[in-house]
């Protein structure tokens, strides 16, 4: 609202608030304990003090969006890296303007601007210690970065449609805040216009050049959903003030009517339509709901019914169930539960029963019948529970859990090519069959040929290592196996498997898992 306020209008500022409020993807990212959220508050909040700053001048609107700022960039990367450089080219402006006007930079400016610059500084050093793979500038094109600019505002306004109904409103979206850009023109309003591109078109520009060597997500940029919506709100309003102008000066009340009536029509049926986006995500039903987290919990109530003799064998892709499953036991799993790709589920005994969990490859439910068909010439699952975007098989088993394994892993190959769990994935857990059945060299020539699932492997190695330090076995092994899901090619996450199995006795397995990382470092 206080954006709106200061860029196209209150009222404008009210809608876009109005929206948001409904907005099933803000409501999503707001339960997910990331900074997402945070960097849309934050950027906000500092361009909301950068506008009041350029309004009044006043000393302390400087100072309070050099705070929102600083706390902005030392909160995430994103901030460094796609939030400020779309501010920055607007903050420039401002500056520009008052030392035309004034002969110089208020002092007033240079706190803020120290304080935001000693904070990129903290984050600039922070981001130059950890690993990363910088973008080639010769994979960027105007086609990529359109591309991306449809990604992102498809995520942004997104309903949970169908896919080509949501394709269709995505593109009724988008010429509506193109229209809001084009009234904002007429207005004067070249500022609050300028400043909202650039809160759009700077972030998908560095998202697409990110893009050319790196994997990137749309809801990196929540933060720019303010401006596509102040966008939004006034085509919807502008429209009923051009009416009005023009029924006053022809004197016509049918004009003005008319002018009401779009802003019921439009202005409605936008809210309705982030209205239904509610409701595809609070119903439990709907497969195609706005958030992309499967349905965990209910998977967690289901395999309460597990219990001694039994097997939990997490499959999914990547292995995150591990975190979230252990949130709703409160840490107590009613049987013992392991990711596939762990060297330890091997080590278990003959269960009674195994239970699958698996996610659906790219959230395409036709994996799920494709999966669960029954398996000639018997049924393979015991049982079947499905929930939303997510899937849990029971085996009645017969045999050691790596006889199970491969079956299941030739299950997994045998599903269509187009609904396939990724070659990533299938290589990383035949490797570990292969390893489990006393075959370390071809299990490393499997991991190699994987690759990174994403090349954030180290990372989770390092936490590994952390816990280990804390005393914290069961979070080690958990952020472990993460790190082998992610980069099972490294050799140095092998080499910490070996030692965190021979300290837990298994001393042939770690032997095995240490040749694996000499395979792999050759």
């Amino acid at each position: 609202y206080g954006l709106g306020r200061e860029t196209f209008g209150r009222a404008q500022g009210l809608l876009a608030a109005l929206m948001i409020a409904l907005s099933a993807v803000h409501i999503s990212h707001s339960q997910d304990v990331r900074p997402y959220v945070f960097l849309t508050l934050l950027t906000a909040l500092s361009v909301l003090c950068l506008l009041k700053a350029e309004r009044t001048g006043e000393r302390r609107w400087w100072l309070l969006f050099g705070v929102s700022a600083a706390l902005n960039l030392l909160m995430t990367y994103h901030a460094l890296s796609l939030a400020m450089p779309a501010i920055v080219p607007y903050l420039l402006f401002i500056l520009y303007r008052q030392w035309r006007r004034r002969g110089g930079m208020a002092g007033a400016v240079l706190p803020a601007l120290l304080l935001i610059g000693a904070a990129a500084a903290l984050a600039l050093v922070d981001l130059l210690g950890v690993p990363r793979t910088p973008p080639d500038f010769t994979g960027l094109s105007l086609s990529a970065v359109g591309d991306e600019l449809g990604r992102v505002l498809n995520r942004l306004g997104s309903v949970g449609l169908e896919r080509d109904s949501e394709l269709v409103v995505q593109w009724a979206l988008g010429v509506l805040a193109l229209l809001g850009a084009v009234h904002g023109l007429l207005q004067r309003r070249f500022r609050a216009v300028l400043l909202c591109a650039l809160m759009l078109l700077v972030p998908t520009v560095l998202l697409a050049l990110l893009r050319t060597t790196n994997t990137v997500f749309q809801r990196y940029v929540l933060f720019t959903m303010p401006f596509y919506f102040l966008l939004l709100a006034n085509a919807v309003l502008g429209m009923t003030l051009m009416l009005r102008r023009l029924a006053a000066a022809r004197r016509n009340p049918v004009l003005v009517m008319a002018g009401r009536l779009w802003v019921g029509a439009v202005g409605g049926g936008v809210l309705m339509l982030f209205g239904l986006g509610l409701f595809f995500y609070f119903n439990p039903q709907q497969y195609k709901r706005i958030s992309y987290l499967p349905d965990y919990r209910g998977a967690a109530r289901m395999l309460q019914q597990a219990g001694p003799g039994d097997l939990i064998v997490l499959m999914d892709e990547p292995p995150l169930s591990m975190q979230v499953l252990d949130f709703y036991w409160h840490g107590s799993p009613p049987a013992p539960t392991f990711a596939a790709v762990d060297p330890r589920v091997s080590l278990q005994p003959a269960p009674r029963r195994i239970f699958w969990v698996l996610n659906y490859p790219q959230n395409d439910p036709a994996y799920i019948e494709e999966l669960a068909k029954p398996a000639a010439p018997k049924q393979m699952f015991s049982s079947v529970a499905e929930f939303d975007r997510l899937l849990v098989l029971g085996q009645n088993t017969q045999g050691g859990v790596v006889k199970n394994l491969s079956e299941m892993q030739s299950r997994l190959v045998g599903v269509k090519p187009d609904l396939r769990a990724s070659p990533q994935f299938l290589n990383t857990l035949t490797g570990s069959i292969l390893q489990a059945q006393g075959r370390p060299q071809q299990a490393a020539a499997l991991y190699r040929a994987a690759g990174p699932y994403y090349k954030t492997g180290d990372e989770y190695l390092a936490t590994a290592q952390g816990f280990l330090q804390r005393g914290n076995r069961q979070a080690a092994w958990r952020e472990a196996v993460l790190s082998l899901f992610m980069q099972p090619e490294m050799p140095q996450i092998h080499s910490l498997l070996a030692q965190m199995l021979r300290a837990d006795g298994y001393p042939q397995q770690s032997q095995m898992e240490q040749q694996v990382a000499d395979a792999l470092s050759r």
